[in-house]
C-alpha cells in the first residue's frame, strides 16, 4: 500500500488504511507524537504548501501555519 512519507500503524502493527494524508514532509523528519484523540503532530525541515514547521493532521489532513513569535 502508498503513502505520502507518512504513515500510522494500528495496534497490531498492521498498517492503518485509515490514515493516508495528501501530502508528507518533503525533507527531514524530527520529530513526531500521537496525541490521545489520534490526531499526529510532526516537527522538522521540511515544507507543505508554502512554509510550515509544524504539522498537525486533523482529520481532513489541514496543515496549520506556525505562530511565529
Amino acid at each position: 500500500m502508498n503513502r505520502n512519507r507518512i504513515a500510522r500503524l494500528n495496534d497490531n502493527e498492521s498498517l492503518d488504511s485509515t490514515f493516508n494524508p495528501p501530502t508528507g514532509a518533503n525533507d527531514t523528519l524530527r520529530s513526531l507524537a500521537m496525541q490521545p484523540d489520534g490526531k499526529v503532530l510532526i516537527a522538522g525541515d521540511f515544507t507543505i504548501r508554502l512554509l510550515v514547521w509544524f504539522v498537525r493532521a486533523l482529520p481532513a489532513f489541514t496543515a496549520i501555519p506556525p505562530r511565529l513569535p
